[in-house]
């Protein structure tokens, strides 16, 4: 089962990825692409709109993280580029040109993402069916295991 569900997540990542590279290289993606310079760019009170802030850099030590403190998901990973955008697009002015490219990618990036969410969705429901699966045999042995020894302690 593992196996399987590994081989259906390698299938949606190339698409992924394709998306991520469209996104990334497109002309407007500079401003997204580092942490947004605070103190450069005298933006003292974002900390106080912002509470997670997000940029490409950030999710690619996310991404290479071998530690635990990557992404555990294909949904995780989706709502940081979205974050991205979605920052921008709460701190800054709607006509200011930072705002306008993020709303522009964004929804770049959304209309990309239907095309494999399914799939993905698809993929999710199956991972929680088999960790269901798997919890519910787990405690039927369980229980199975009690009453092995509760024949064995009456009849002794």
């Amino acid at each position: 089962q593992e196996a399987a569900r590994v081989t259906r997540m390698q299938e949606i990542m190339p698409p992924l990825g394709n998306i991520l590279r469209q996104i990334t290289q497109h002309e407007w993606a500079e401003p997204f692409m580092k942490p947004v310079d605070v103190i450069g760019l005298g933006l003292h009170d974002y900390y106080q709109v912002i509470e997670k802030p997000m940029d490409f850099s950030t999710m690619k030590t996310k991404m290479e993280a071998r530690d635990g403190t990557g992404y555990k998901n294909i949904l995780e990973f989706c709502a940081d580029v979205r974050l991205i955008f979605n920052n921008t697009i709460k701190y800054n002015d709607e006509r200011d040109d930072v705002h306008i490219m993020a709303n522009f990618l964004l929804n770049k990036f959304e209309e990309k993402w239907s095309q494999i969410s399914p799939k993905v969705d698809e993929e999710e429901k199956r991972r929680r069916d088999e960790e269901f699966e798997m919890q519910y045999h787990i405690i039927q042995l369980a229980q199975e295991a009690a009453h092995v020894k509760m024949a064995r302690d009456l009849t002794f």
